[in-house]
């Protein structure tokens, strides 16, 4: 019991947060077996239908299911965060490498990383729509920017500090390339706050993808995601308010799931903090 105990004290974050995510990445990837209905079917005889056994979470303005368009909107926020993640993930784990190890790296890259922190990443992202137009590809392409240099500079700080460890300073002593030294000793102890690092960008890049698609510079007005949910349900606010708050519950439990996780994450693996 005790030992029970101990146990969720000290995973009771990453269980809760990795159990509620894991439920929404099933809603994803089961979203054509959970939805009751085609997400962009059109009923106008069943517009603006409260919550029922035939339509759990009520229709919207032009008669579609919302309960089946929040479930497809799981699978397109879970692949607009995963794309952003792998692409930070990469990229960032190279220029952060390169810019903490060597110093002529870290002039070049580290300034143009802040210049893009300079600006508010949604606000990055916002002007890098308006130059690219919507779609799934630009929004990716846009909170990626967005995000990068968070990755790099986590990344930078980790190099900076783990090269002067004895047993990077032994390899480089006994000839060790600077391939070698960055990939077989450096790298491994920059993964755990690498994940850290991505899990909450993977929360940041939730609720960033819905603003911009609130805001009209997402992603297209047919595709269900919940961003064009609570935009086109804000009108009705007063005399359906559940086209808003069911949807924006989904943003609240992924970004809340995400973040939870990440915290627990850190508290794990980082040995400060045990």
């Amino acid at each position: 019991m005790v030992k029970l105990r101990k146990f969720w004290r000290r995973y009771s974050q990453i269980a809760f947060g990795g159990g509620l995510f894991l439920l929404i990445i099933l809603m994803a990837v089961f979203a054509p077996y959970i939805a009751t209905h085609d997400p962009g079917a059109y009923a106008m005889q069943d517009a603006l239908q409260p919550p029922s056994a035939e339509h759990f979470c009520g229709t919207d303005a032009f008669g579609r299911d919302v309960f089946s368009r929040i479930v497809y909107g799981a699978r397109i926020s879970l692949t607009i965060a995963l794309s952003v993640l792998v692409v930070c993930g990469a990229l960032g784990t190279v220029l952060g490498l390169l810019a903490g190890y060597y110093h002529w790296a870290e002039v070049t890259i580290m300034r143009f990383m802040d210049g893009l922190m300079a600006f508010p990443s949604i606000l990055l992202a916002l002007v890098i729509l308006t130059v690219f137009g919507s779609g799934i590809q630009n929004i990716i392409l846009a909170l990626s920017i967005s995000y990068l240099p968070r990755v790099v500079r986590t990344i930078r700080g980790t190099v900076i500090s783990v090269k002067e460890y004895e047993h990077v300073e032994a390899a480089r002593a006994m000839g060790a390339s600077d391939a070698r030294i960055i990939f077989k000793y450096i790298l491994p102890l920059c993964i755990s706050p690498l994940i850290i690092r991505l899990t909450l960008i993977m929360a940041l890049t939730v609720l960033s993808e819905s603003s911009l698609t609130f805001l009209g510079v997402g992603l297209s007005p047919e595709i269900p995601s919940w961003g064009n949910i609570l935009s086109e349900g804000r009108q009705y606010i007063t005399t359906s308010p559940y086209l808003i708050t069911l949807p924006g519950l989904a943003i609240v439990l992924s970004v809340l799931s995400l973040n939870t996780l990440g915290d627990g994450l850190r508290d794990m693996l980082d040995p400060r903090l045990n």
